[in-house]
Parts: C-alpha cells; sequence; structure tokens
C-alpha cells in the first residue's frame, strides 16, 4: 500500500474508525444467524452459513478486548481473506471507502497499546472541521499460525443439514 494509491473500507468499532485495504475485502453482508460452536476458543464469534460456505465470524469488539454491543442495525460483517481463508469480521458499521495516496500512511507509534500488533499503519483523513485518525487493519496480523489452523479446521467440517419435513412425524 505504501507505494501507490490504495482504496481502503472504512469502519467502526466503538468509538474507534479503522480501514482495512479494498483488496483484502471479498464482500460486506448483514449479520447473519451466528451458531455457537461447543469448545471453541473464545476468540471465534461462532460460524455461520454464507450461500452453503462455513465461514467462521470474529467479532473485534471482542478481539479488542471491548465491551459487546447490543444487537444494532449498522452492524455488518466484512468478508475478508486472511492466509487464503474467508474471515467474517464483526462491525459496529461500514462508513466509506476513502483514496490513500503513497504517502499518507504513518507508522503505528511505540507504545501504542496492545491493538497496534494489529495495524499496519495510522492515517490522517481531512473532514470538515478537521481530521480523524483512521487504523488500517493488517489483516495477516489478526490471527496467530495456530489461529489459523484452528479456522482452517473449522472451514473443513461437514455442515448438517436438516430437512424440515423430515422433523415433521
Amino acid at each position: 500500500m505504501a507505494d501507490e494509491e490504495a482504496k481502503v473500507v472504512t469502519f467502526t468499532v466503538a468509538t474507534e474508525s479503522y480501514g482495512i485495504d479494498i483488496a483484502d475485502v471479498m464482500e460486506i453482508i448483514p449479520v447473519l444467524p451466528i451458531v455457537k460452536l461447543p469448545e471453541t476458543p473464545p476468540w471465534i464469534e461462532g460460524l455461520v452459513d454464507l450461500r452453503g460456505t462455513i465461514l467462521p465470524v470474529l467479532d473485534l469488539r471482542h478481539r479488542f478486548k471491548l465491551p459487546p454491543l447490543d444487537d444494532s442495525p449498522t452492524r455488518c460483517i466484512l468478508v475478508i481473506d486472511v492466509h487464503d481463508q474467508a474471515l467474517g469480521l464483526i462491525v459496529d458499521a461500514v462508513r466509506d471507502v476513502v483514496r490513500l495516496g503513497p504517502s499518507s500512511v504513518l507508522p503505528v507509534p511505540p507504545g501504542a497499546g496492545t491493538r497496534a500488533r494489529f495495524l499496519g499503519g495510522i492515517v490522517r483523513i481531512p473532514e470538515a472541521g478537521g481530521h480523524r485518525l483512521l487504523m488500517l487493519l493488517a489483516p495477516a496480523e489478526l490471527l496467530s499460525q495456530g489461529e489459523i489452523e484452528t479456522l482452517a479446521s473449522l472451514e473443513q467440517a461437514p455442515l448438517l443439514r436438516v430437512d424440515p419435513d423430515a422433523l415433521d412425524g
């Protein structure tokens, strides 16, 4: 992203603004019914059935150790590619898509906190009356190698489909 102009999908989690390179976003979908799995790590919110594909879902509020948000009509799932695996990220709201110039991404300052490990940089976005800081997520840093392997095993699990007619009777 540093050598050329990039497009970034911006979204909010709690009161903070984040962005992710549009090339990493496969699609944006509404929050679907989530199946909670027993004995899975707490960072896995659950699974959704996305048109017949099992999609593991992670709530960024939980990942960032923030309080949960009650159901909100603006919440949605960003389906992203992490190490060639689809992953759903629940965010509070998607804002817009912005263009970033080649020199607009600044490094994350030292001492930026525990969430800094998930970031690839910080950007100042001009707005009426000032600017907002946008923290750029680094999708490859959202999960450790062990977490990636856990996700791969979930995606390979067979999806049990129940015929509703078989239940009548």
